[in-house]
């Protein structure tokens, strides 16, 4: 399926070109400048959606974020995600999975041509550079103003996230089996030692930048504490309270399911409850949304996996699981080093996504998008 020209910038490297298009030395303005007009000249066209702005937004220099703002106003066309509710501002991931749910229950799942159709032509809006700073820089810039949004909260969830045990996702839940519940006083004593190890690991291989760990190894353990206690007022067993208090029906999952696909799926019912809920559709359509039955999700799932396994968690890690999504709708996705790598395995993994993947490009300077014609 053939695509407008829509590059997606890495936000970082879209960051290093509009800090030296607006330096003060020549040299380096000149550099940035002969890159946009390489990009205007060949017909590209900046792609932006709500995850693009948000990674603006938490720079924590207003001028840096007024000169990023600047830098789409010497684009003569911006493309932008619109959201389905008119009055949402810019869209994001959620409306490109509202779009897939719905094609799905119509039986039109994993047609990944007509989602990136229905996409283009529902979601995808051009307004010259400057219309598109007059529609949003405002109403954005005051949301910054109100507080940095989520920065430090992406880190949080990042964080306990990556630090967790990997081993135990193998686990399978067969072995609930040969375990009872602990009685409260027990438990107690574990959630200690538990808080005690978490806050260690996240002083470790946490996001570097994450501020207060403790606090955030207490606040995870006292939600823990009260996710558990619903726990012991059933007669039930090991297995079936713990599927069930993670979020998941018993049918959804065997012996054979590991804890980490537990996870995933605990995850994907949550997202697909958004959905539904944001579509004002009725929860029992659930199940005519099965698990793995979204492309998205794949993509999603994927990079979660992935991410996992590097040395330190990353706040950013949050927004760029979603904005991978967006490799299907544009031309051209620039990524770093290590998000090119995961895309190569993902299409080794899924081949058909090759053929409707935009492509793909490792950039470590601004200047690498000067070879694209």
């Amino acid at each position: 399926m053939s695509k407008s020209k829509l590059i997606s910038i890495d936000t970082s490297i879209f960051g290093d070109i509009a800090k030296d298009y607006f330096s003060d030395n020549e040299v380096l303005r000149s550099k940035a400048k002969k890159t946009v007009d390489h990009l205007v000249m060949n017909g590209y066209i900046p792609f932006v959606t709500y995850h693009h702005i948000l990674e603006i937004l938490q720079h924590e220099d207003t001028g840096t974020v007024l000169n990023r703002w600047s830098l789409f106003q010497q684009f003569p066309y911006v493309a932008w995600l619109s959201s389905h509710d008119p009055n949402a501002g810019l869209g994001s991931i959620l409306d490109i999975h509202k779009i897939e749910v719905l094609l799905t229950l119509d039986g039109l799942g994993k047609n990944t041509d007509l989602l990136i159709q229905t996409v283009e032509e529902s979601l995808v809006n051009y307004s010259k550079g400057s219309e598109f700073v007059e529609f949003f820089q405002s109403l954005y810039m005051s949301i910054r103003d109100s507080g940095i949004p989520y920065s430090q909260r992406d880190k949080e969830i990042e964080s306990i996230c990556h630090v967790r045990d990997k081993a135990i996702d193998k686990i399978k839940l067969s072995s609930l089996f040969d375990y009872q519940l602990r009685n409260p006083t027990d438990l107690m004593e574990s959630l200690i030692a538990f808080e005690n190890n978490l806050c260690k690991n996240l002083q470790t291989s946490g996001d570097q930048k994450l501020s207060n760990p403790s606090e955030v190894a207490a606040n995870f353990t006292r939600d823990v504490l009260q996710s558990s206690v619903g726990m012991f007022g059933h007669d039930i067993s090991a297995y079936e309270a713990f599927v069930l208090s993670s979020g998941v029906k018993l049918e959804q999952v065997s012996k054979n399911t590991t804890i980490g696909q537990l996870g995933s799926l605990a995850v994907y019912n949550q997202q697909l409850k958004v959905v539904l809920n944001s579509l004002g559709l009725p929860e029992h359509l659930e199940k005519q949304v099965p698990y793995r039955s979204q492309i998205t999700w794949e993509i999603w799932d994927h990079f979660e996996t992935a991410m996992k396994f590097e040395k330190f968690a990353h706040g950013s890690n949050m927004q760029d699981k979603h904005m991978c999504v967006f490799a299907l709708f544009t031309s051209v996705f620039t990524v770093d080093k290590r998000v090119c790598e995961y895309f190569n395995q993902l299409t080794r993994k899924n081949k058909a996504l090759s053929s409707v993947l935009g492509s793909v490009v490792k950039v470590s300077h601004y200047s690498n998008l000067e070879v694209l014609d």
